[in-house]
């Protein structure tokens, strides 16, 4: 909340929120606050997570990289003057027809615990990673990007 009463201006701001339970539990209950103290603030849930639901599906489908490019286009619009109910409608666009997919050949470090270097064998990737060090949906032999 702290950090919406610092940011928004009289234009309004928007939320960009990854599609977590924890997440969208959090930033929910601080653009109601905000709005409850009159600021012009809106969301934009991005959940293209594309290893493991359809895109028909939000329950599921986690917020990966392809954040990153919605908000840069949010952004741009913003250096562009165009207003908030613009921007919020591409940025939801955007989140609707993106699909990215996390895959990793080794596991990763989170701060404060041992490296778990067992988990993907050699030769392995993990398949469906999450952002917030998830372990993968499924482990494959290692193939090309394409």
């Amino acid at each position: 909340m702290c950090a919406i009463r610092e940011v928004t201006g009289p234009a309004g701001a928007i939320l960009l929120v990854y599609n977590y339970t924890g997440d969208r539990l959090n930033f929910g209950i601080a653009l109601e606050q905000a709005k409850g103290e009159g600021y012009k603030i809106e969301m934009c849930l991005v959940g293209e997570d594309c290893s493991a639901k359809p895109a028909s599906s939000k329950v599921g489908r986690r917020g990966l990289a392809g954040t990153l490019f919605i908000s840069k286009i949010g952004g741009a619009m913003v250096e562009e003057g165009r207003n908030l109910e613009d921007i919020l409608e591409t940025m939801n666009k955007c989140a609707d027809s993106i699909g990215t997919m996390g895959c990793s050949l080794s596991s990763c470090t989170l701060p404060g615990t041992v490296k778990d270097n067992e988990r993907i064998p050699n030769g392995m990737m993990e398949v469906g990673l999450g952002v917030h060090g998830e372990p993968g949906l499924r482990q494959e032999p290692i193939k090309p990007a394409d």
